[in-house]
């Protein structure tokens, strides 16, 4: 499915930019090791209008804790980003085989498509 190549995307683009900790809070400094760690499973858009959401799972697969921010940009029809749409930060922290659902209110009418970053870049 289309949404699930994107998902995939998504997180080797949030994994090669996120930070990894260690039991010392050492970062991984692989990016290949840390985008084999992040999963994100069952993206989808749920609702319509003010109240639609984006909600998917994280997952680390990988063998060491992980915590980034991140931030949606939002996306329409002809695959430009909306202008004037903030994103929307998202911290991570996940330990190692640990999941945790996320749910992202306030998702833009026009939005069709999003893409996860890192905050900041």
């Amino acid at each position: 499915m289309h949404l699930a190549r994107l998902a995939l995307l998504f997180a080797c683009l949030l994994a090669s930019a996120c930070q990894a900790t260690r039991a010392k809070s050492a970062p991984i400094t692989s990016e290949s090791q840390l985008a084999q760690s992040l999963v994100l499973l069952d993206a989808k858009f749920e609702g319509e209008g003010a109240a639609r959401v984006l909600s998917f799972t994280a997952r680390n697969d990988g063998k060491q804790a992980l915590s980034c921010t991140t931030r949606v940009e939002w996306y329409g029809r002809d695959g430009a980003a909306l202008t004037g749409q903030a994103g929307t930060e998202v911290q991570l922290t996940l330990g190692t085989g640990d999941s945790a659902p996320v749910r992202i209110t306030g998702v833009p009418a026009a939005a069709v498509s999003w893409r996860l970053r890192v905050a900041g870049d």
